[in-house]
């Protein structure tokens, strides 16, 4: 239930994990779509002036490639091809909130997050999500950095970059309706990451750290980068660069060694 004299609801809630909704696709009907309904319905109900969905990058899934040599690069006009419950839900959730707009007058807009990383973010068990998080976690104590498939291309952005892109979200004129990439523009191969982590790790720390590989998991789409013209131009955001970001956060995990669950070391 949305309250009256509420100007901006930022729409953040969800089932966040592709594999876990892949496994369990009714919870992620119920949050992401029923639940998606059920608050632009209020928005709409309570007059709010603004209505930011957080959607993700997700919703591209695996596009066709101009050349096999290069990553992709996603356009907020390239047709959308989820690969998992997840995505769809969050593709649907963008469609919905257009529609409120255009229909009804509330002043939507959707951002699609790439990959968020950063402090206090926390893996669940049996994610493969949030990769970063879980080889710095692992590399700190020279665990092994598994990676699966390794060719998925992915575009991390710091979450407080995605925090200050959601807020000019709500605070901007001309967004209304639009859907916004946020990313920083910069592809990351997933095996890259992890030779990153270890070197980077290495010299803070001190630790070897062994890469292994495994099979790329189901509905994990190859990825690609953000194209970011939009939300340059409508957000005016500038994201700081993945490698001062990654130190960030390693710095953080350090830190905050006690908080780190078993099932990351296992």
């Amino acid at each position: 239930m949305v309250k009256e004299n509420v100007d901006v609801v930022f729409h953040l809630a969800a089932y966040a994990d592709v594999a876990a909704t892949i496994y369990n696709p009714d919870e992620d009907f119920r949050s992401n779509v029923i639940g998606t309904y059920n608050v632009l319905k209020a928005s709409l109900e309570a007059g709010v002036k603004r209505f930011v969905f957080a959607s993700s990058a997700s919703v591209y899934g695996n596009q066709p490639s101009p050349s096999p040599d290069e990553p992709q690069k996603f356009r907020e006009d390239a047709k959308p091809n989820p690969l998992s419950t997840y995505a769809n839900s969050k593709l649907w959730g963008e469609l919905q909130a257009r529609l409120f707009y255009t229909l009804y007058g509330l002043p939507t807009v959707s951002l699609r997050y790439f990959s968020v990383y950063g402090p206090l973010q926390v893996p669940k068990p049996k994610s493969h999500s949030w990769v970063v998080a879980i080889f710095l976690m692992r590399a700190i104590y020279g665990k092994p950095l598994v990676v699966f498939g390794g060719g998925q291309v992915r575009d991390f952005i710091h979450v407080e970059d995605v925090a200050e892109a959601t807020v000019r979200a709500a605070e901007r004129d001309g967004v209304e309706g639009e859907v916004i990439n946020v990313g920083t523009g910069k592809p990351t191969r997933i095996d890259e990451l992890a030779l990153i982590v270890k070197t980077l790790v290495k010299e803070v720390v001190g630790a070897e750290v062994e890469v292994k590989y495994g099979p790329r998991p189901r509905g994990d789409p190859l990825g690609g980068y953000a194209d970011t013209e939009k939300m340059r131009r409508l957000l005016e955001l500038d994201p700081r660069p993945f490698e001062q970001g990654l130190r960030e956060t390693l710095e953080w995990v350090l830190l905050h060694k006690n908080i780190i669950p078993e099932y990351i070391l296992a």
